[in-house]
């Protein structure tokens, strides 16, 4: 049978919720429980921490899938790796053309 505490907190809209933990975690770790005793951050904050290791174990194996599927339909692990690296890059380089293609001719923008 465990003991437990609750303590409740409602944060105003000035901060955010990261640094209020970071704040309240830096407190705690200078606190001595007694023998037996320790804290722990549940609520808003260990959801969120728990969905971005779920969301990041996802992108893991999606890369990993799509990077074999790449090896499989090219045939070389050479062009996988050179498809892999390139088209991101290229994504991001259409991106910013458009962006700056876009602000170019725009007449608020200043020019």
């Amino acid at each position: 049978m465990a003991r437990r505490i609750n303590v409740e907190a409602n944060i105003s809209g000035e901060r955010d919720l990261g640094s209020i933990v970071a704040d309240v975690e830096r407190v705690l770790g200078n606190v001595e429980f007694p023998h037996g005793f320790h804290y722990e951050l549940i609520g808003e904050y260990a959801e969120r921490q728990a969905a971005s290791q779920r969301i990041m174990i996802a992108g893991l194996v999606a890369m990993f899938v799509i990077f074999f599927l790449l090896r499989v339909s090219l045939g070389s692990w050479r062009l996988a790796v050179i498809s892999f690296l390139s088209l991101p890059m290229a994504l991001v380089g259409g991106i910013l053309a458009a962006y700056f293609a876009q602000r170019r001719r725009d007449p608020r923008s200043g020019r």
